[in-house]
């Protein structure tokens, strides 16, 4: 009878102390996976975060130096952003003050790079557009004047050196603004402008 029950209703056997263990290990090596893979993304974040950071500190200063060196004035605007998986960087605010006066102002700034010539230790800087901006004087004396017409120029033999690195603008794009001047004691005033300057073949610029 006992014999005749057993048969009937079987008896499952508990799961041996081998299976459970090789479930525990692999259960465990996958979470170390996760966790690993965790860290992993959370040190490239901060790795990306950190180039980015430092590449705008190099932009900002960049940006300091040429407009002191075209115009003796300084740059002012908020933070500069850069953000490395599009090659671009945006700032609000910006502009160029001489003497405490703003001679040229942008709500807004956008720069697109290029890393075709590196080798070359030149960073293409393929489109700058300035959006929604004032020049107080755009005429040779001026500030804007002055910065463009830097930006354009070749540069000069004693400020070039083997390995020099440059930042070489392949088009500027002037969105929506107004200006400003003064012709023979007559007020120039102009809204709505729009300018475009970008780089030809035989490495001229044309507007």
């Amino acid at each position: 009878t006992i014999f005749h029950e057993y048969s009937t209703f079987g008896i499952i056997a508990p799961p041996s102390a081998g299976c459970m263990n090789v479930k525990s290990a692999r259960k465990f090596r996958g979470i170390k996976l996760v966790f690993w893979a965790f860290c992993l993304g959370i040190l490239i974040g901060l790795g990306i975060r950190g180039l980015q950071n430092y590449a705008a500190r190099q932009l900002t200063a960049f940006l300091a130096s040429e407009i002191s060196k075209s115009t003796s004035c300084t740059f002012e605007s908020e933070p500069i952003r850069v953000f490395l998986p599009t090659l671009s960087a945006t700032a609000r605010n910006a502009g160029i003050v001489c003497d405490g006066q703003r001679r040229l102002f942008f709500k807004k700034l956008k720069a697109s790079f290029g890393l075709s010539q590196l080798r070359q230790h030149i960073a293409r800087l393929e489109q700058l557009d300035l959006i929604n901006g004032f020049a107080d004087g755009v005429g040779p004396e001026s500030a804007t004047y002055k910065f463009i017409d830097y930006l354009a120029a070749p540069i000069e033999p004693e400020r070039d050196y083997p390995g020099r690195w440059k930042l070489k603008l392949h088009k500027l794009v002037v969105h929506g603004s107004r200006f400003s001047d003064s012709l023979d004691g007559v007020a120039l005033l102009g809204s709505g402008a729009r300018l475009s300057m970008w780089r030809d073949q035989n490495n001229n610029f044309e507007l």
